[in-house]
């Protein structure tokens, strides 16, 4: 089965991808994701676990649908 995978942000470097994937992926292309663009969440600050005085949610970018807008990655095919 094919498997592709649309990268954007810092997975667009691909020793980064291959660290969180755990291995290459087996081909890659530029793409064009249509009618999504990029957002943040809001940041929110809860208790975290046992050991760890805070733990957070969000602040990171995310793809969120906005029409007429694009984001611009690279598909990987990683099966």
């Amino acid at each position: 089965m094919r498997i592709l995978n649309f990268a954007w942000g810092s997975h667009l470097d691909l020793a980064q991808f291959a660290k969180v994937l755990g291995s290459e992926p087996h081909s890659w292309q530029l793409a064009k994701l249509n009618d999504y663009g990029l957002t943040a969440a809001t940041l929110k600050v809860y208790p975290a676990d046992e050991g760890a005085e805070l733990a957070a949610d969000g602040g990171a970018p995310r793809l969120a649908e906005e029409l007429g807008s694009s984001v611009y990655g690279v598909l990987y095919q990683i099966d």
